[in-house]
């Protein structure tokens, strides 16, 4: 609320402004007391004081009076100063002059406690003053001490040290004097909070927003008042008293190049110290819109695109978000939190600020490789405390953390460093609980490995939603097609390209793309769609590409016989292929190891039975076909009680237990068994089987409704393996394109 004036030119002033100049004086005094020539100073100081109207208290009243001949004032405009903060000896700045971080909080404080009077009555009853930086609370400390708190009222900042009978004045702050906020602060604090609550003192207690109090100490404490976040008015209160020696500015020129408040408000307070480092109220204007633009700004980002399960869980948490901030959406109903994990290069970091693009907010980024590079323990956690803050100050926003799996576990073997990462988890796990509680804000973790992070740090109510992003699809490429090549080249032949790099990672196409425009620049000929086809036919080998093809269409037929009906994708890119499937839950009985088991054989039984051999495409790593089934078979027997060993369990590695001749000879034969089902199945549709393999050659990709029309014709053998009538082929794959 401002307060206006009859006089049109007279401009408007907050309510609170008058409070804020009696909290600026008494700074002036705090200072002018320490100055080289104190008394000096402090005649200065007092020269206008509050029941004496004095000529700079007129001009600061009164913009519309010229206090300088128009000769010089206009010689001072043209040197880029402020005629109307200038005297006319030439000062631009007060006699004593004030930290200008000391009178921007006066003026947050000033503006979040209205007046002296309310302040007092506040205190009484006991206030919690919640500021969003840890750095805020020893300037806010400081000036509720010098210039909040009336004179001659005792403070104490222990309640264990009160003296009885005296009115006094407990004054509850944490020690940040480090910039950081240290597990035994918090206790110590937290404990004195419950000591003074106790009493029948006035109470005044300061705490970051990142300091998370017990719940049985928030429900019994006032309900939390937040410090103001700077905004335009709160700004200009602050120039008129750092950048002026009238206590007037050309307020419309420093107002029009203001951002909005909203822009201002998630600045932080080094972009805001940073800004109010320039001169004149303008060129502090001006820097500060510079600052708040590139916090703002999502350079080159488009909204969601594609489809798929990552794409529409992002689509639906922004859509829910700009129905929380324009809507009235209860933010119970917001799902706020997202985990996605997959390969390298699959676009999780795209379209985390996707996200903050498609609803309109601010994107605020942090990763553990950044924190842990600030060097040791102490310092890293500030890193992590220094983000969370930021995402609070800046809400509503995306918070995204990626390399989450770099975390790691409470429960690892590893004994190494062992105390470091509990400490890293320990306080990451508080800062996600803390960002939980604050409305706005939606936080995405990135990961290529979820298997690896502790489960309290992803358990629900920290990652509510967990979305796989496998190699992305055509649609997926599309998107980095469009960024770099849209305008330039038709939809169609794009579309074409992007069928052509399934198998890619979007970070790879990405860097084809960049290097192929260096290498045509420095032949200085003109980028053609021709370059990249190829790139990426470069290591095409028919051949190849219809055995994997046939590989992964047999796991898909198997799967769907067996009445697993959770084939979503299945690709074929130049380093080999991939179905996916969703995990849908079964009991765990022999008939459900078995079905899974045939269907992870199901690639191999289907090259036998249409190109004569198998080849090395099922085994590999510990997340290949045959590293799965064998897992899976072995387990069995060993674990599962349901296999050779009945219900013994044993905790020996895989390796020891195949050792077992009995227990390897149990393995293997399993393992042929499930092969054999599946190599049954599919000869019941071999046409059906080589007809999907050529459309999957032909479009690199099966998804959607693509996929269904495929997958309709299976009939189920619902875990047997009858023999059944030779499904329909469509007209259009019969021709084999390999």
């Amino acid at each position: 609320m401002s307060q206006k004036s009859n006089d049109p030119l007279l401009p408007s002033r907050p309510e609170w402004d008058a409070y804020l100049g009696a909290i600026t004086q008494r700074l002036r005094l705090s200072v002018a007391l320490k100055m080289p020539d104190p008394e000096a100073a402090f005649a200065l100081a007092e020269a206008f004081p509050d029941v004496v109207r004095g000529p700079l208290d007129v001009l600061a009243a009164h913009p519309e009076l010229s206090h300088l001949p128009p000769d010089l004032a206009q010689d001072i405009r043209s040197r880029g100063g402020d005629p109307d903060a200038s005297l006319i000896t030439g000062e631009d700045r007060p006699a004593v002059p004030v930290p200008v971080a000391w009178l921007l909080m006066a003026a947050r404080l000033a503006a979040t406690f209205r007046s002296a009077e309310r302040f007092a009555e506040m205190t009484r009853a006991g206030a919690l003053l919640r500021v969003p930086e840890v750095r805020d609370v020893a300037n806010a400390s400081l000036v509720i001490r010098r210039a909040l708190i009336s004179e001659g009222q005792l403070i104490v900042r222990r309640p264990d040290i009160l003296e009885h009978g005296v009115d006094q004045l407990v004054f509850l702050c944490p020690d940040t004097g480090d910039g950081q906020l240290s597990r035994s602060t918090t206790s110590q604090v937290t404990e004195w909070i419950a000591q003074s609550l106790a009493t029948d003192r006035p109470v005044l207690i300061v705490i970051p927003a990142v300091l998370r109090l017990p719940e049985t100490l928030r429900a019994v404490l006032p309900e939390p008042v937040d410090l103001r976040t700077v905004d335009r008015d709160i700004l200009l209160a602050t120039l008129r008293r750092s950048h002026s020696a009238t206590g007037k500015i050309d307020e419309g020129a420093a107002r029009s190049a203001l951002p909005s408040d909203r822009a201002l408000a998630i600045l932080s307070g080094v972009e805001l110290g940073a800004g109010l480092r320039e001169p004149t109220a303008r060129e502090v204007a001006l820097r500060l819109a510079t600052l708040a633009c590139r916090s703002t700004a999502h350079v080159g980002q488009d909204g969601i695109n594609g489809s798929g399960p990552a794409a529409d869980a992002a689509r639906r948490i922004a859509a829910d978000l700009v129905d929380w901030s324009r809507n009235g959406l209860s933010w119970q109903d917001v799902t706020r939190s997202l985990l996605l994990y997959g390969p390298p290069g699959t676009g999780k970091s795209w379209l985390a600020k996707s996200l903050a693009v498609e609803a309109d907010v601010p994107l605020v980024t942090g990763h553990f490789g950044g924190w842990q590079s600030r060097g040791h323990l102490g310092e890293m956690l500030a890193g992590m405390r220094e983000t969370f803050e930021e995402a609070q100050r800046k809400a509503p926003c995306v918070l995204f953390i990626d390399e989450i799996d770099s975390v790691g576990s409470r429960d690892g073997g590893e004994r190494h460093n062992a105390s470091y990462r509990r400490q890293v988890i320990n306080a990451f796990l508080l800062e996600l609980d803390g960002i939980a509680q604050v409305q706005g804000v939606v936080t995405v973790g990135a990961c290529n490995n979820a298997a690896v992070i502790d489960p309290a740090v992803i358990r629900p109510g920290r990652f509510d939603l967990h979305v796989e992003m496998p190699m992305p699809g055509a649609d997926g490429l599309m998107l980095v097609l469009r960024r770099h090549l849209g305008g330039e080249f038709p939809e169609a032949q794009l579309a074409d390209l992007a069928r052509r790099a399934v198998g890619q990672s979007m970070a790879e196409l990405d860097a084809n793309i960049r290097n192929l425009r260096s290498v045509c620049r420095s032949q200085r000929r003109a980028f053609s769609l021709d370059d990249l086809a190829q790139v990426l036919q470069r290591g095409h080998d028919p051949d190849l590409h219809w055995r994997v093809a046939i590989h992964e269409c047999g796991h898909a037929l198997v799967a769907m016989a067996l009445d697993r009906n959770d084939v979503t994708r299945v690709t074929l890119g130049a380093a080999g292929g991939e179905t996916m499937r969703t995990r849908l839950p079964a009991a765990g009985t022999v008939q459900d190891f078995d079905r899974e088991q045939t269907i992870l054989l199901a690639g191999r039984a289907a090259e036998v039975l249409v190109l004569g051999d198998p080849s090395a495409g099922s085994g590999g790593g510990r997340e290949s076909d045959l590293a799965v089934a064998s897992t899976l078979a072995l387990s069995m027997h060993t674990q599962m009680g349901l296999g050779w060993n009945g219900p013994v369990w044993s905790d020996a590695s895989a390796e020891v237990a195949l050792r077992d001749p009995h227990i390897r000879h149990k393995v293997r034969t399993s393992m042929e068994a499930a092969e054999g089902r599946a190599r049954q199945i599919l000869a019941a549709r071999r046409l059906l089987l080589e007809g999907m393999a050529r459309d999957l050659v032909e479009h690199r990709e099966l998804a959607g409704p693509g996929l269904k029309a495929w997958l309709a014709q299976v009939t189920c053998d619902d875990g047997t393996v009858a023999a059944v009538k030779e499904e329909r082929v469509p007209a259009r794959n019969q021709t084999n394109t390999s």
